[in-house]
């Protein structure tokens, strides 16, 4: 399995999350406690935890392209967005209808670059050897963020 392949799979989620927000016509007390657990911990402790403590500070001591470095900044510029989107959220919900149309604007090009634009080119800088320990990296991780957990939440947002 190559590394980006998990990574991809959260998107996925990630996405429908982000589907689930825009559909939401009432913000609610529940609707921004779940959103901020699941920004908080599945899109970024588990997602970006992944790319940022584990694929980016491999990829950070590689000789990659100015274009490709540049990207992976921008990416790791749009997390911190991401956290400071939550942390207001969790503080201020007069301002959740915007805050949340925030977090809608910033995922869906997000996930887009990362796909289609960074991911795959990445792979070239590092070995096979790396790229397995990277997936068993992110096995721990896993762990501490089940899945199933946000799988759910979402599905029953869906409902």
């Amino acid at each position: 399995m190559k590394p980006y392949g998990p990574l991809m799979v959260e998107h996925r989620l990630i996405e429908r999350m982000v589907g689930v927000l825009k559909k939401r016509k009432k913000i609610d007390d529940d609707l921004i406690k779940k959103t901020v657990d699941f920004f908080r911990n599945y899109a970024d402790n588990r997602h970006h935890g992944k790319e940022e403590k584990i694929l980016f500070k491999r990829l950070e001591k590689k000789d990659m392209t100015p274009g490709l470095k540049k990207i992976m900044k921008r990416l790791i510029k749009e997390h911190e967005q991401g956290r400071a989107i939550i942390k207001s959220l969790e503080k201020n919900d007069k301002d959740a209808k915007k805050l949340i149309k925030d977090l809608i604007k910033l995922y869906p090009p997000h996930i887009d670059t990362e796909d289609n634009d960074f991911f795959l080119p990445c792979m070239q800088y590092l070995s096979e050897k790396e790229q397995k320990k990277m997936v068993d990296e992110y096995k721990k991780v896993d762990k501490k963020y089940p899945e199933s957990k946000y799988r759910k939440m979402v599905e029953q947002l869906i409902k």
